[in-house]
């Protein structure tokens, strides 16, 4: 994410209504929660924002910490509810430890925590015991096995490193590599089927050498632009080619023509 460009403090101005724009993603933890002053001329504090299912991703913290700002200013807040992109019927992944709580995990929960943003924000009110009026605006007709081609909407990149909902699903398990020095993939299409793993360090030249890309799909050892076009007859022809390579299954050579 990127915060809004404007003032020092990350304030702009709607080009249509004139209202200011704060934003809410910034580098220090002050920075991640509206103001009082903010919320000043405010009187309901809407959340209307697409989840996307993972611990690590903020959308929902933002949204509890804005709940935190409202019940200390006495305002209203209203969670416009969305699917869960995929799905609520798995839980998967660990909780978080005492003391490693953080902004891509503000409070403990599993990588795969299966809520909704309405979910999350009844549990952290339950929770939390705050003194907020917080209203849920339910979903009509989502069921918890739903995938998100059940729900027959369409796919809007809720963020840059969100362009599919295919990057949604595989999230909860590839996010974990960005803790390491390989690189998940997030934001490249196609989405995150490709990790980045760097090679050992180089004891004689004292330094990296040069980082590959690897294809999880195909196996190239560039970046792999074939599956993006893999619906086409010379797409296939090159992931077929791809996997006889990995496989070292020699090519079925064409029929001799008749003599």
């Amino acid at each position: 994410m990127i915060p809004v460009e404007g003032g020092g403090a990350g304030v702009t101005c709607d080009a249509v209504t004139g209202a200011p724009v704060y934003s809410l993603y910034g580098h220090t933890t002050a920075s991640l929660s509206p103001t009082p002053a903010m919320l000043e001329q405010v009187d309901v504090v809407p959340d209307d924002v697409q989840d996307v299912g993972s611990r690590y991703y903020t959308f929902v913290w933002t949204m509890v910490l804005a709940m935190r700002a409202a019940a200390a200013a006495g305002k209203r807040f209203v969670v416009l509810d969305r699917p869960n992109p995929i799905g609520g019927a798995l839980v998967e992944g660990g909780a978080i430890a005492p003391g490693y709580d953080s902004f891509v995990g503000l409070v403990s929960c599993a990588n795969r925590h299966g809520l909704t943003a309405g979910e999350i924000a009844a549990w952290r009110l339950a929770e939390e015991r705050l003194d907020l009026e917080l209203a849920v605006v339910p979903m009509r007709g989502w069921r918890r096995d739903h995938a998100w081609a059940d729900t027959g909407l369409l796919w809007v990149m809720p963020s840059p490193n969100m362009p599919t909902v295919d990057t949604a699903l595989v999230y909860p398990g590839m996010c974990l590599v960005e803790g390491n020095r390989a690189v998940g993939g997030a934001g490249h299409h196609p989405a995150v089927r490709a990790r980045r793993r760097p090679r050992p360090r180089s004891r004689a030249a004292g330094r990296h050498p040069s980082r590959r890309w690897r294809c999880l799909a195909c196996g190239s050892a560039r970046w792999c632009s074939r599956c993006s076009s893999r619906s086409t007859p010379a797409g296939l022809r090159r992931r077929a080619a791809a996997r006889r390579r990995r496989a070292r299954v020699p090519a079925v050579p064409s029929p001799a023509s008749p003599s």
